[in-house]
């Protein structure tokens, strides 16, 4: 059965009768507290993330952060990114294979 808030109803399909469901809710004052005492431990884990990623960029080359930002960051499909450096296409496909590969390997030995 799911959890509702206090004031759902769960309908019971077969028999057709209401329930109330009990469950756990926290209160505002129990969530500001959560929520207010998480804001160090989030920014502490969003500035690791921050930093691994960061430490993963410079393991690329220029050329391949360049477009692994494009791509990625901004959107930009390897045809696109492909028209506006000049280059094949299948140039951007590899180079970001290639970035792609270097990444997860960084990631991977820490």
């Amino acid at each position: 059965m799911k959890n509702y808030r206090d004031s759902d109803i769960a309908v019971n399909n077969a028999s057709g009768i209401e329930n109330t469901v009990a469950c756990s809710v926290p209160s505002a004052e129990e969530e500001f507290i959560s929520e207010f005492f998480d804001v160090p431990e989030q920014a502490a884990k969003e500035r690791r993330r921050r930093k691994l990623a960061e430490q993963a960029l410079d393991t690329l080359t220029e050329t391949q952060r360049r477009r692994y930002i494009l791509h990625h960051a901004h959107g930009l499909s390897t045809w696109e990114i492909a028209e506006r450096e000049g280059v094949r296409h299948q140039s951007v496909v590899e180079c970001l294979a290639s970035a792609t590969k270097k990444i997860k390997q960084f990631l991977e030995n820490g």
